[in-house]
């Protein structure tokens, strides 16, 4: 466990920005929220980490039932892997 508290550009402690974009996309609360705790996720930190938290998300919640969408995923982080 990381003990180590950090926070983001408005000083949110970063777990609980997770929680929160977690907490939109299960729900499927409106886009615009999702779009707000995901861009202060990563302009606040490491963006690999946004990568990692997708992962999380996909292989924690959708993988069994949508197995062929980590295709998509990985030629969207190539895609961005170059552009960066």
């Amino acid at each position: 466990m990381n003990n180590k508290l950090v926070f983001t550009r408005y000083l949110y402690n970063k777990d609980e920005v997770e929680l929160s974009l977690l907490e939109c996309i299960l729900k499927n609360k409106p886009f615009s929220e999702t779009y707000y705790w995901i861009t202060e996720l990563y302009d606040s930190n490491d963006p690999d980490d946004v990568w990692q938290f997708i992962y999380k998300v996909y292989y924690d919640f959708y993988y069994i039932n949508y197995p062929q969408i980590i295709n998509k995923i990985n030629s969207y982080y190539k895609k961005w892997k170059k552009n960066i």
